[in-house]
């Protein structure tokens, strides 16, 4: 199994760094190969939320400016790639669009899967700080049946300027916030490790980091992705050995499983 793990890609604008960036790394892997491994397949790409800076569309109308990265994805999809895609704060009410059109399997919260007979928890991460009550109560809000109705009456040009206007002051985060994130994600994925799971990675926090553990005469591991934005980061795994990787192909941390 080769799978690639990626976050917080935040797409808005083709014009931008993150946006091209992105684009050449899924061409990379639709030519057959990942960045510092010519010539790996890939199996499975697991996205795990905030791909999108955000996500409202119905059916085959979607914000006009996605369109390329999702002809990418589903050219991936006819080349054999699964293709995994775990909501995030930013993008959610995805099952309708990209099961229909790009048959990926959609999360809205957790995953817990095995890959090579490898137990790994997988999620965006906006749920690991509980101690975040008015977050979570405005997920709770925007993800309800009475928000989701809400939104598919108003036209979607308007939705799509709401919504980027929000996105735009959301990005207002500090250094210390996100190693504060960091720190609790790393006690969580601890836990996890303590309840059988061999690998835990998450998105959420934007600073890309990746952990190895000698846990109970097993090797584990914890990552963190990182953003697109400024690390342009993801996750590669063959074989049960993890790299965390930028991508243009150079090894930012490694771990073994087993």
């Amino acid at each position: 199994m080769k799978a690639i793990f990626v976050s917080d890609v935040h797409l808005r604008r083709r014009d931008e760094n993150n946006y091209r960036f992105f684009m050449d790394f899924l061409s990379y892997l639709e030519m057959g190969s990942v960045p510092g491994h010519s010539g790996d397949q890939v199996n499975h790409l697991y996205l795990l939320g905030d791909i999108f800076d955000f996500w409202f569309a119905r059916k085959e109308v979607i914000y006009p400016e996605y369109q390329p990265v999702l002809e990418k994805l589903k050219e991936l999809k006819r080349r054999g790639v699964q293709i995994f895609y775990f909501e995030g704060n930013h993008d959610f009410f995805l099952r309708e669009y990209f099961s229909h059109s790009i048959e990926a399997i959609v999360y809205e919260d957790w995953g817990d899967i095995t890959i090579d007979g490898h137990r790994f928890l997988l999620a965006h991460g906006d749920l690991i700080d509980r101690q975040n009550r008015s977050y979570l109560m405005l997920r709770s809000l925007l993800r309800s049946r009475a928000f989701y109705l809400f939104q598919r009456i108003l036209p979607l040009k308007f939705v799509w300027r709401i919504a980027g206007f929000s996105s735009d002051l959301g990005k207002e985060k500090r250094q210390s916030g996100e190693e504060n994130l960091l720190n609790i994600m790393h006690s969580y994925a601890l836990k996890c490790f303590a309840q059988g799971y061999d690998a835990a990675i998450f998105g959420h926090c934007h600073l890309p980091r990746l952990y190895s553990y000698h846990r109970e005469e097993k090797n584990k591991v914890f990552a963190v992705l990182g953003d697109w934005l400024k690390y342009f980061t993801f996750v590669y795994y063959r074989d049960g050995r993890i790299d965390l990787k930028h991508m243009t192909g150079r090894n930012i941390g490694s771990g073994l499983l087993g």
